[in-house]
């Protein structure tokens, strides 16, 4: 049984990890907006540098160079952020998971954690955007939300720079909003290191695993796959420091050192894109 404590520590000495504070701020806000008005800053200012794996997308051997968050942040991609909202209750850690409703654009009926698109009239940080969007998907105050840090960014098939941002959150009792969440639930977060009811392939688009977890919550079957899986499969190595019952993926090496390789050379990947695209303009 681990304390929170524990769960702290195992994911603020993760390498992949970057912590976060908060710091309260003035309200600029409208009604409807959120009402905590919290600016949040990533510490290490230095722009700490995300180490690309030896190993490409396709397997073969490259030297890819080092990245800096600020140069993430650079790539001509929309930007969006999920929180990843852990639970701890009676002794095992959960993680807080919705069911997109059929009434959104894109990944209708999907699993999902909460979050969205950045919003450049109210979004300072991404965590602005993972705390703003979740009370707006399942009504969780982010007085309930403590958040840690962030996750290694991942590239979504929509175009998306997508950051993940850790939080260990209260009970609270959803309010959904419908036009966009049609459920909410929790599953185990060791569940995600587990083989049981998983399966996986690989994504024609990135040649990225795509791993499938199929649970049963309240008599209701929910299908967790994509990058939503991914992020879960490394906050529980991280967590649990314990590798998976299954190969992440077939090409690149996945260690409790490096949990994220697989979002590496994701972004690895669109660095050589973008690459080819400056020197297609010189």
């Amino acid at each position: 049984m681990m304390t929170i404590a524990e769960i702290k520590k195992n994911i603020l000495t993760s390498p992949v990890v970057t912590p976060v504070v908060l710091r309260p701020h003035a309200s600029h806000r409208g009604a409807g907006q959120l009402s905590h008005h919290q600016h949040s800053q990533v510490l290490n200012m230095n722009s700490p540098n995300v180490v690309l794996p030896d190993n490409s997308h396709t397997g073969e051997k490259e030297k890819f160079r080092e990245l800096t968050m600020d140069e993430l942040r650079n790539f001509r991609l929309k930007k969006a952020s999920v929180l990843v909202p852990l639970l701890l209750t009676g002794g095992e850690l959960y993680v807080l998971l919705t069911k997109r409703s059929m009434k959104v654009r894109s990944h209708k009926g999907q699993v999902a954690l909460p979050g969205g698109a950045f919003d450049v009239t109210c979004d300072r940080t991404d965590v602005d955007t993972a705390l703003r969007e979740t009370e707006e998907e399942v009504g969780l105050m982010a007085e309930k939300v403590e958040v840690i840090g962030q996750l290694t960014p991942l590239i979504s098939a929509a175009g998306y720079l997508v950051t993940p941002i850790i939080a260990i959150i209260q009970e609270f009792k959803p309010l959904l909003n419908r036009d966009e969440v049609e459920d909410v639930f929790y599953l185990p977060l060791r569940r995600f290191l587990s083989n049981d009811r998983h399966h996986h392939s690989q994504s024609t688009s990135y040649k990225i695993p795509l791993h499938y977890f199929t649970d049963t919550v309240d008599g209701k079957e929910f299908n967790t796959w994509g990058l939503t899986a991914l992020i879960c499969i490394a906050m529980a190595m991280i967590v649990y420091q314990k590798q998976t019952d299954f190969v992440v993926d077939d090409d690149i090496k996945v260690t409790l050192e490096n949990p994220t390789a697989v979002h590496d050379a994701m972004l690895s990947y669109m660095n050589e894109e973008e690459s080819k695209v400056v020197s297609s303009k010189l």
